[in-house]
């Protein structure tokens, strides 16, 4: 069993970091599209459309949508791990972290279906 739990910390350490630097990275991205070119304004917005179809072109939209999904399951493997971990050394005491962690959990999903129900709501994820 401690095989899986240090498996699922080191999956979760690879994705948070794999996450951290493919934002930085589209940060990067972001920047060079949002830099205003130089010439007449037909030619800056030439030049905008065009960038702008490379960034629809190679899915940036959709790789910044995937950070947070990536982000949630790189936390939720490593609270399986902590949960497997604890379970071990102290079940009461895993008992306990395991109940406020499905209770922050159960508020998540509450709060991140809420848009779902009120449109106007300003907790919206990708």
């Amino acid at each position: 069993q401690n095989i899986w739990v240090n498996g699922l910390w080191f999956t979760s350490l690879v994705m948070s970091l794999f996450t951290a630097l493919i934002s930085g990275l589209v940060k990067q991205w972001l920047y060079h599209y949002t830099i205003i070119p130089s010439g007449t304004p037909r030619e800056r917005s030439c030049i905008r459309q065009y960038r702008y179809r490379g960034l629809q072109l190679w899915h940036v939209p959709a790789i910044i949508g995937l950070l947070p999904v990536l982000l949630h399951l790189a936390l939720a493997l490593f609270y399986v791990g902590v949960a497997l971990f604890l379970i071990q050394i102290h079940a009461p005491m895993a008992w306990f972290i395991i109940s406020v962690g499905a209770v922050v959990y159960a508020a998540y999903i509450m709060v991140t279906s809420l848009p779902l129900r009120f449109p106007q709501c300003p907790y919206q994820t990708p």
